[in-house]
């Protein structure tokens, strides 16, 4: 059983802990990322983002009591979770941690190994704050099998190839959320600033699922739109690592598809084979709405959310009723973490629990 006041408890010690790490520890978590071979610039507003909402007890509670009605927390046993998370977003665990805290009497959490230092750092902070019960591992995937099989909640997040494999170690009766590899689009059907747009592509260095790889533009700015964003990509630099950056000119190399290279970025102009991958910009000319969001519905499976210019009510209303499940935002704008902050529509403890 799990009451009311423990919960509450709980998010208050959590949050308090975020707020205490953010404060303290922004200058090494600035210097971790850049000897990472990445500018912190393109990290430190969605970062201060995030930790100014999870360290929100208020903000947590209105989530969960929204998520989960607080009489349903009473007929809950805690059980062993485990953890898996990707190594594209630093700190990314804390979006998931919050709410594993509450049904967990023990979490197994695997990190990335790409912000191994942070998630550590992380973790100090939290036993500090007496949550003992949070324990990391570095074991290969294929070496976690024989640790795993006794636990009853995971969380997977990562690209769909590693959760598809990671599952097949899980038995079928247990509870799973996964989050996989998911991308962001824009629709623009009118002139936008173009550094306002920008702050959607450099969104946690182009590596988020609210990062757009996949552009929509009407035909009757898009020449405009266009060499405009070719001037500001060829402005940006330290977006990506030395190594993202090789990767990303070998698949350059291999693609068939006629690609332009626009100083870290690609450009795909209408391809007929969408690659989402950052560093990679699929763009597309547009004339009839109707037409674009039958378009869009072919890729429905791939967006976690869309950024839209301008942002006005009619198409809004015509979003929301055909991606029910979707993150709709005006471009330039960060990701509002509130009650609905889960892009996908995904209500984690009500599927942990339903």
């Amino acid at each position: 059983m799990i009451r009311q006041k423990e919960i509450e408890f709980l998010l208050e010690k959590y949050s308090n802990t975020l707020s205490s790490f953010w404060k303290r520890e922004k200058e090494f978590i600035k210097k971790y990322i850049e000897k990472k071979g990445k500018s912190f610039k393109y990290f430190e507003e969605p970062l201060n983002n995030i930790f100014s909402i999870f360290g929100n007890k208020n903000k947590l509670l209105k989530k969960v009591k929204k998520d989960l009605p607080f009489s349903k927390f009473k007929k809950i046993k805690k059980k062993k979770s485990f953890l898996l998370t990707p190594g594209n977003i630093p700190l990314i665990e804390i979006q998931y941690l919050y709410f594993l805290i509450l049904v967990s009497e023990e979490i197994l959490w695997r990190p990335s190994k790409n912000f191994i230092e942070l998630s550590n750092k992380l973790l100090d902070y939290l036993k500090k704050n007496n949550f003992k019960n949070i324990k990391i591992v570095k074991d290969d995937l294929e070496n976690l099998k024989e640790k795993i099989k006794d636990y009853d909640y995971f969380v997977l997040i990562g690209s769909d190839r590693t959760i598809k494999e990671f599952k097949k170690n899980i038995d079928k009766s247990k509870k799973i959320i996964e989050y996989g590899s998911k991308t962001s689009v824009s629709i623009i059907t009118d002139k936008v600033k173009i550094k306002e747009f920008i702050k959607d592509i450099i969104y946690f260095s182009h590596s988020g699922c609210l990062s757009p790889t996949v552009i929509f533009v009407h035909k009757n700015i898009f020449n405009e739109f266009l060499g405009k964003l070719k001037k500001e990509l060829s402005k940006i630099k330290g977006l990506f690592s030395e190594r993202e950056k090789l990767f990303n000119f070998y698949i350059y190399l291999s693609e068939e598809e006629k690609i332009e290279k626009i100083g870290e970025f690609y450009i795909k102009l209408n391809p007929e084979n969408i690659f989402i991958s950052k560093g990679f910009i699929n763009i597309y000319e547009f004339s009839k709405f109707e037409n674009l969001v039958k378009k869009i519905k072919n890729i429905e499976n791939f967006i976690q959310g869309m950024s839209i210019y301008p942002f006005k009510t009619e198409i809004l209303k015509i979003l929301k009723e055909n991606f029910k499940n979707v993150y709709i935002k005006k471009i330039g704008k960060l990701q509002i973490i509130d009650e609905n902050f889960f892009a996908d529509g995904i209500k984690p403890l009500s599927l942990l629990f339903d």
